[in-house]
């Protein structure tokens, strides 16, 4: 069946606005990642603040000449120093990366399926999330693969990235609602996408469109300080903001192509 794009937008996101049910997930993954936003920046400041102590000799852009005690003043061993707090700072939140990322992949997998149950029948929570624990593996191996296929492709040419990845793009949704495997989920998107290659493509440029305007639209109301960012010091609301932001584009992205799939395999 042809998707048609916007019977997937409106019944998508009116679907998800009338279940809130389907936006909870989605809600507690902008909590865990604005946590870990903060942790990360904040981690990063405290390696970085005493490279940046010694080079501040460098940051007088109005002056003609560095000061004569530049050379002496500066640490020969912070450069080795600085490699092993890099070290031991990758170790130290890597975890905290690896692990948030598979619970909000889990949260992202469980709002699909309770959209789809919602279109469809009552959505359950507790079967939403064990089919999530179940498929969450798998669907990083598929993701993967989807990495490196379209890497390849756009190493080539542009163009030819962009075509797998919208051919690809459906791989979550038919891990979720087909119960489809690592190899199998790839295969179903590249047979729904035949023939709606061009409404996928079209779907996902709105979804961008719309996306890129939520999010100026939050960053208006709280804009972002770079220099407070890289100081580890951020003031708390413009990350609230920004993480609302993402919260509702996901929203769009979830509903609009839970329903889209589901029209591609009538």
């Amino acid at each position: 069946m042809q998707i048609r794009i916007g019977e997937a937008l409106e019944q998508g996101i009116s679907t998800m606005l009338k279940n809130p049910i389907t936006l909870i997930p989605l809600a507690v993954a902008g909590v865990i990642n604005f946590f870990m936003g903060r942790y990360i920046s904040s981690a990063v400041y405290k390696m970085l603040s005493p490279m940046m102590e010694q080079l501040q000799p460098f940051n007088n852009v109005g002056a003609q000449t560095l000061p004569d005690n530049v050379s002496s003043s500066f640490d020969p061993a912070l450069a080795q120093q600085f490699a092993g707090d890099f070290f031991s700072l990758w170790t130290s939140i890597a975890p905290i990366v690896i692990v948030g990322g598979l619970v909000m992949l889990i949260l992202y997998l469980m709002s699909v399926r309770l959209t789809a149950d919602a279109i469809m029948e009552t959505p359950s929570p507790k079967e939403a999330l064990m089919m999530s624990l179940k498929k969450c593996i798998p669907v990083v191996l598929s993701y993967i693969l989807f990495v490196a296929m379209v890497g390849a492709g756009s190493i080539l040419l542009l163009i030819p990235g962009i075509f797998l990845a919208v051919r690809f793009c459906y791989f979550p949704f038919a891990t979720m609602l087909d119960d489809k495997g690592i190899i199998s989920s790839l295969s179903k998107s590249w047979e729904i996408t035949k023939g709606n290659f061009w409404r996928t493509f079209s779907l996902g440029l709105v979804i961008t469109v719309l996306g890129i305007g939520i999010s100026l639209l939050f960053a208006v109301l709280a804009p972002t300080n770079p220099l407070a960012l890289a100081s580890g010091q951020m003031p708390a609301l413009p990350q609230i903001l920004q993480n609302i932001a993402g919260v509702i584009v996901a929203a769009l992205v979830v509903g609009t192509f839970t329903k889209a799939y589901l029209q591609a395999r009538e």
